[in-house]
């Protein structure tokens, strides 16, 4: 359980060195300034996608914040998204639609590199440069779920952190 100046939140953590849960034990804050624009920056009732979701950090502030936002979010790995979902219920945020799947610039699946212990860093590239997993997660492109009807509103915001596919 995490307490924030004004919410709880509960995470469970993958164990990645650098997920929210471990930044906020160790150094009391996770991208505050980062977190308090995106806040700021938000309306309620606003569409957010958050694209590169990992274990919900950003999804779980907004959801919390902004009940009656219209939130999609977004995580390609597998073992991420378990994650993911279990925080959602955990905060029992209601206005959130998860995918276990990325956004790309093509659909198609695609090849990532993962480790454990750095798995925020889970890119095409290998980043660590230290004997990560290749892994398979499925992509797809923003165009698609419009066509598709799995988004169906104007988006009003757009979160992504997607460790350097952010143009594709």
């Amino acid at each position: 359980l995490f307490i924030t100046k004004d919410k709880e939140l509960i995470f469970e953590t993958d164990g990645s060195c650098r997920s929210a849960p471990l930044e906020m034990i160790n150094f009391g804050e996770y991208e505050k300034d980062e977190t308090e624009f995106v806040i700021n920056f938000l309306r309620q009732n606003d569409t957010i996608l958050d694209v590169g979701a990992h274990i919900g950090w950003y999804t779980i502030n907004i959801g919390k914040t902004f009940p009656k936002a219209n939130i999609y979010c977004f995580e390609p790995v597998s073992d991420t998204y378990v994650y993911l979902k279990r925080n959602i219920g955990y905060n029992n945020i209601n206005n959130v639609k998860a995918y276990n799947f990325g956004l790309y610039n093509e659909n198609k699946e695609m090849e990532f590199y993962y480790f454990r212990r750095g798995s925020a860093l889970a890119s095409p590239v290998d980043l660590l440069e230290r004997n990560s997993n290749k892994i398979h997660g499925q992509v797809k492109t923003l165009d698609s779920l419009v066509e598709n009807g799995v988004i169906n509103r104007s988006i009003d915001f757009l979160k992504i952190d997607v460790e350097g596919c952010e143009f594709a």
